[in-house]
């Protein structure tokens, strides 16, 4: 297919030339839509037992808002990355932190948990738009071993998240409820 190749080769090849953010910005842009993942399941753990309380469910039935989530974002890796091959990276992953974004604020205002389940799913396709194409940038931007320095970079973030996320979490749930988790 021709406009696969159109458009792959039509991808950044120095990212210190990137119009806005330049080298340092697009790894810390990288870097940030990778945490998404973590920080999406990490940062809301804290607050399932009143979740669970608040909507006067199974902590069973709370905990398909996680399973739903990986499900969904697995499938997402998927398809994602091809489809970005299709149509170009940048309008993938701004649909993705749309989708994001939208299902975060369907979680926050979900009447009841199969609502607040569903939005949790909706969120779990955007990030795998988010993750599959970051991630498919770094391989267009970077060659050899800035390549594997950037991949390092990313990687330890994602190490880093999920040990942040729950602190912030439970500090969070001190000012607010868990709805504030998701707003944030």
């Amino acid at each position: 297919d021709n406009t696969a190749e159109i458009r792959t080769t039509e991808v950044l090849s120095d990212p210190s030339q990137q119009k806005f953010l330049g080298r340092r910005g697009l790894i810390i842009y990288i870097s940030v839509m990778n945490m998404f993942v973590p920080v999406s399941t990490d940062l809301y753990l804290p607050a399932l037992p009143y979740m669970s309380e608040y909507f006067s469910v199974s902590a069973s039935l709370v905990n398909m808002t996680l399973v739903s989530f990986f499900f969904l974002y697995a499938i997402g890796l998927l398809f994602w990355g091809t489809i970005s091959e299709k149509y170009g990276r940048k309008p993938i992953i701004s649909l993705g932190m749309i989708i994001y974004v939208a299902a975060s604020l369907g979680c926050t205002f979900a009447p009841n948990i199969y609502v607040l389940i569903i939005c949790r799913a909706l969120q779990g396709i955007g990030a795998g738009a988010i993750t599959s194409v970051s991630t498919a940038v770094i391989k267009d931007c970077f060659a050899g071993k800035t390549r594997n320095a950037v991949l390092a970079v990313v990687q330890s973030m994602l190490v880093i998240a999920p040990m942040l996320a729950p602190i912030l979490g439970a500090f969070l749930l001190q000012f607010t409820s868990w709805r504030g988790s998701f707003a944030v």
